[in-house]
């Protein structure tokens, strides 16, 4: 719930207005977090804070959700599209932009 809800550095946001949530950069934890404004609470889309060696990245991908480890989460990018949602993430720690779909 929003009341446990911890972030460490929270950057970039985008708002889904057809489902009423936020996505959230939580870029020291390296997670991208959704917080729903219709349940009040706040979960994790991807990324797992077990990535805290500098220099240990992933630069290549494909794992789900939680599984996959992304790095610096600086900025985010939402699209509708077949209905299907595209969002498009910033990662400053690998100079990258990934896509979660």
């Amino acid at each position: 719930f929003f009341k446990d809800a911890k972030f460490d550095w929270p950057q970039g946001l985008t708002f889904d207005q057809v489902d009423n949530k936020l996505y959230i950069c939580d870029t020291f934890n390296n997670l991208i977090r959704v917080a729903d404004l219709n349940q009040s609470k706040v979960e994790t889309l991807c990324g797992n804070k077990l990535n805290t060696i500098i220099g240990d990245y992933d630069y290549k991908g494909g794992k789900k959700g939680i599984e996959q480890t992304i790095s610096s989460p600086w900025d985010l990018c939402l699209f509708h599209k077949d209905n299907s949602k595209i969002l498009l993430i910033a990662c400053a720690g690998t100079h990258q932009i990934w896509l979660y779909s």
